[in-house]
């Protein structure tokens, strides 16, 4: 016991030690960037912690120096979330083994650096598997929980309902469990709270059975589409993919449903990887997706290859983790004279058509890049504080734009950013702030009323402002 307490102290030394020698040298800008591609800036120390003593050190060390604190894991939030220009960037990639897991509670717990690609692979042989689910599986659970993502399961609210507790290094140096009778409010603000009330270290997660689902598909009249919802996967245990047509023939008139529901009658389950791959199939619709930013003959041909195609692609019987490990398609792979950009929108289900014409007039109106128009459904999120979807269920959709990089055009990206979010406001909506929204102080009280006392709270339990970040200095603060 004695020599593992003076391994410990001097491996901490050592560390230690390695953080101040890289800060000394650090004077030249360490230059960082999230998948948007606009928020570069330099930050005075990069530092890669592989257990939390390394992470407790490396915070008393920024505040020793006075820098802030952000946490990066895959870095695909898209407003500066990950970054703290001269602060200290922690990337936690590292930081991510799987713990233990409870079969009979079906409790998982893990560092928060860990994929879910890697939480899949290890549940998949013990027949269990992720409850909500985004749509890839490249994302640390660190950065998921932090912008609080969700999922394509129909019938399920944000991924944090299915946390159970979490470890959280605070400002004042202190490790704080949490759950939703322990320190209930911390948790609730860590959850969804964009890395500013401290670093997440260990998280449990509640975890589902893997099962047989069936898939199934349709073309919806977009007017259709709420009431298609409630008749074929409201009560259901099911997964839906959904996208809206850009072809000009039909622009968003029409919704390709992709409906995948489980068979409880299927008793033997494939593994993970028994199934075949569909990269050249991706691939191709990727290459179509990126020229059709700026051509509408190649529009149609994506809306024929999705509605046709796609569907094929998918096994009638494919498992849960099977359809929630798809690969990066190539149309999400790192850009550099474009750039790739997300808009996500919440909508009341009584209120989705008429989003949706608002859009369509929007879209011509601003002629802005869009090659693609997604749907996602979840339900009321009564867990974390700052939610977009605290007053009840939500359809989402999401927007994806590849757009160059110059001034003119994120300009125009602004601007249509700013009207759709004034339209979503006046139809009872919101907006998804991981995202890159241009978003204004009255837009963001008027859709986040908590967001005063999110303040209040930011500074009750960081009153040293360590944990920071571009969004929170560009939107928040």
């Amino acid at each position: 016991m004695h020599n593992r307490l003076i391994y410990k102290f001097v491996f901490s030394l050592a560390f230690l030690i390695s953080i101040i020698l890289s800060v000394e040298a650090a004077e030249v800008c360490k230059k960082v960037n999230d998948f948007s591609g606009f928020n570069e800036a330099c930050v005075s120390a990069i530092v890669t912690p592989k257990n939390t003593i390394e992470i407790i050190n490396a915070a008393e060390i920024a505040k020793v120096r006075g820098w802030n604190i952000s946490m990066a894991g895959s870095r695909h939030s898209m407003a500066g979330q990950s970054i703290a220009p001269n602060g200290m960037y922690l990337d936690m990639r590292s930081y991510n083994k799987i713990i233990s897991f409870d079969s009979k509670t079906r409790i998982l717990k893990v560092q928060s650096g860990a994929t879910w690609a890697q939480i899949q692979n290890y549940l998949d042989p013990k027949g269990m598997a992720i409850d909500v689910m985004q749509n890839f599986n490249i994302f640390t659970v660190g950065g998921s929980l932090s912008v609080n993502a969700i999922g394509w399961n129909t019938n399920s609210s944000t991924i944090a309902s299915t946390v159970k507790s979490l470890l959280v290094l605070t400002s004042n140096g202190e490790v704080e469990y949490a759950d939703r009778n322990t320190n209930s409010e911390l948790f609730s603000l860590v959850l969804g709270g964009y890395g500013l009330f401290g670093v997440i270290l260990e998280v449990e997660l509640l975890v589902v059975p893997n099962g047989i689902y069936k898939t199934e598909h349709q073309i919806v009249d977009y007017k259709r589409f709420p009431e298609y919802f409630n008749d074929h996967l409201v009560g259901q245990d099911s997964m839906m993919q959904a996208f809206l047509s850009l072809d000009p023939d039909s622009f968003l008139d029409k919704v390709l449903v992709l409906r995948h529901t489980r068979n409880p009658l299927e008793k033997r389950v494939p593994g993970i990887n028994d199934v075949p791959s569909n990269k050249e199939l991706d691939n191709i619709i990727g290459d179509l997706i990126h020229v059709s930013k700026d051509n509408k003959f190649f529009r149609k041909i994506v809306w024929f290859v999705q509605k046709t195609l796609l569907p094929k692609s998918i096994s009638l019987r494919t498992t849960r983790n099977q359809l929630m490990s798809a690969p990066l398609p190539s149309v999400l792979k790192d850009w550099t004279k474009e750039a790739l950009i997300l808009q996500t929108y919440f909508l009341p289900k009584n209120n989705f058509s008429h989003f949706v014409d608002k859009l369509r007039d929007s879209l011509n109106q601003f002629d802005v890049p869009v090659v693609s128009v997604s749907l996602i459904h979840t339900m009321k999120d009564e867990t974390s504080f700052l939610s977009a979807m605290s007053e009840g269920d939500r359809f989402a959709v999401t927007l994806m734009f590849i757009q160059n990089r110059t001034v003119k055009a994120n300009e125009t990206m602004n601007e249509f950013s700013q009207h759709m979010i004034e339209e979503a406001n006046n139809l009872g909506g919101s907006v998804y702030l991981a995202h890159r929204p241009s978003i204004t102080e009255s837009n963001l009280k008027d859709l986040y009323p908590l967001i005063d006392k999110f303040l209040i709270l930011k500074k009750k339990y960081d009153p040293r402002g360590l944990f920071s970040n571009q969004f929170f200095e560009k939107f928040i603060r």
